[in-house]
């Protein structure tokens, strides 16, 4: 990492700035005794301090951001700068372009009056609804003043109460650490009702079978929590015959000595658990025999690449596969390393997942992923057009020598 004294040849006040960050982070480390030594109203004192000093800070690096530049790819430049995670980058970027735009939004912001999540929430909003808005976010939190926006919005966009509920309906899935599945769920209230309803009365159901001695007004649901038991009624709803239900995605791989399942998108169960599903799932087999998928290539026949070649490369790459990316690849896209355009094959050897930060990043400069020989890859500068000429005549070759083996 570059010292403070490495820039005061040219921007003597940016090694200032450096040198001072880093008097800070020495600062806090010194400070932890005095906290753990200080009372209950010295501790909310502390907090609310810290909070304010925090966003201040978050100011500063929007700053940086801002100075990265319009013409590059901000979010993959934040990403490879920091080793933030897409949406902490994707966040502090949006916040960025707000603020850049908004002098009143960038001026409360370094004050510490409100954070990046706030003004994350008011991206996608015209300039005089984030005016009309702003007063709110120093008084709310990060939350409630999400829920403001969203919920302005959909009044904004509404001509009526149900169009309103019309618009607020939404389902959106997230995985936990441990693999579970959790959902938040907004409903219309006539459909949110039936499906209140219809758990509620599933899960006294299961209640009264499970304890037929008892009445429900002596002692009433004592054991599970009931959030539990309704995870429970739902899941019975789920395997009744009234429900009708898609199928999951199975992908089991096979390896010399091991067999292990990933429920898709990146959730491990064990190999009894994929051998239950089989009778209900979609099923596809990838089949490789150490450098070739077979039936994955289709050439220049067709650009995009299809769902079947999307799946093999989130089982053979599950991440993305730019240099130091952690992103899932089931959220990412599918890039030609040799760009069609130039005469490159959709086929699996020629694809690559790449989130969608870094795909745009290849896209923008001039770089491109090329093989780095130990079966990963690597970000090579230069000239696109001979490289993609050498790695399309290799694609070449290499489909003319699988055809010949397959003949």
């Amino acid at each position: 990492m570059e010292t403070a004294g490495e820039f005061s040849g040219t921007r003597p006040e940016f090694g200032v700035l450096l040198e001072r960050l880093r008097l800070i982070q020495v600062e806090v480390a010194g400070l932890r005794p005095v906290v753990q030594g200080c009372s209950a109203v010295e501790a909310r004192e502390g907090l609310g301090a810290v909070e304010v000093a925090v966003r201040s800070l978050q100011a500063l690096a929007v700053g940086f951001v801002q100075s990265l530049g319009s013409g590059r790819d901000s979010v993959a430049a934040v990403k490879r700068a920091t080793g933030m995670s897409g949406s902490s980058a994707r966040g502090l970027a949006a916040a960025a372009k707000v603020a850049a735009e908004t002098p009143a939004v960038e001026e409360l912001l370094t004050c510490g009056e409100i954070s990046v999540d706030h003004v994350q929430s008011l991206g996608q909003l015209a300039p005089e609804t984030v005016a009309e808005l702003l007063p709110l976010a120093a008084k709310e939190s990060a939350d409630q003043f999400r829920r403001t926006v969203a919920e302005y919005r959909v009044l904004t966009e509404a001509d009526s109460l149900a169009e309103e509920q019309r618009l607020s309906r939404k389902v959106s899935f997230f995985t936990q650490r441990n693999g579970c599945v959790g959902a938040t769920i907004v409903l219309p209230p006539i459909a949110g009702a039936e499906f209140r309803n219809t758990l509620n009365e599933l899960c006294d159901q299961a209640w009264r079978k499970e304890h037929p001695e008892r009445a429900e007004t002596e002692g009433g649901h004592d054991g599970e929590p009931r959030e539990r038991r309704l995870a429970d009624a739902l899941i019975s709803w789920m395997a009744s015959k009234t429900l009708q239900l898609g199928k999951p995605v199975v992908v089991v791989t096979c390896d010399l000595d091991t067999m292990t399942a990933v429920l898709l998108p990146d959730q491990p169960i064990s190999f009894q658990q994929a051998a239950e599903m089989t009778t209900k799932a979609e099923c596809y087999a990838a089949i490789r025999d150490g450098t070739n998928t077979a039936n994955l290539r289709f050439g220049r026949n067709r650009r995009f690449a299809t769902f079947l070649q999307r799946l093999a490369l989130q089982v053979m790459h599950p991440t993305c596969q730019y240099p130091g990316c952690s992103t899932s690849a089931d959220r990412c896209d599918a890039h030609h390393v040799v760009e069609f355009d130039d005469g490159g094959l959709t086929n699996i050897e020629n694809l690559a997942n790449l989130c969608g930060a870094h795909h745009r990043h290849l896209h923008l400069s001039k770089e491109r992923l090329a093989p780095d020989g130990r079966g990963g890859w690597r970000v090579e500068q230069g000239d696109r057009s001979q490289t993609d000429r050498s790695q399309t005549d290799r694609s070449q070759t290499d489909r003319s020598q699988t055809d010949q083996v397959a003949a």
